[in-house]
């Protein structure tokens, strides 16, 4: 009897364990620019507008985007061509909720789509 109540106890504390450990997860960390496992979209995660390349000089300098309406976003692909301090854009991006970066600056975003706006 007393066997059988110590090895309940065991059982009891070893399943507690198991569903402890496998319901703990923990979010990977992506490189910047990695490229990740491709996730359904919807119509919210899509930004377009207008908006300004600014350099950030913070863990190391980057540049980011500053749209019109005071969004600030982190161009994960951000191109070579576009890296200029002050430039004004038209873009179209994706947010990216399943990235993490360093940056801790703006929403993580993959450009889908940006032109230079010349003179305005």
């Amino acid at each position: 009897m007393r066997y059988a109540r110590s090895m309940r106890r065991t059982l009891g504390l070893l399943a507690f364990v198991v569903l402890l450990t496998t319901n703990c997860s923990t979010k990977p960390t992506v490189e910047e620019g990695t490229p990740t496992p491709s996730v359904e979209s919807s119509e919210k995660d899509f930004i377009s507008g207008v908006g300004t390349i600014l350099f950030q000089d913070l863990e190391g300098g980057f540049y980011g985007l500053v749209a019109d309406d005071g969004a600030t976003y982190d161009p994960l692909n951000l191109d070579e061509t576009f890296k200029q301090d002050s430039l004004r854009v038209r873009f179209q991006a994706r947010r990216r909720t399943n990235v993490m970066t360093t940056r801790m600056w703006g929403q993580p975003v993959e450009i889908l789509e940006m032109a230079r706006l010349d003179n305005q």
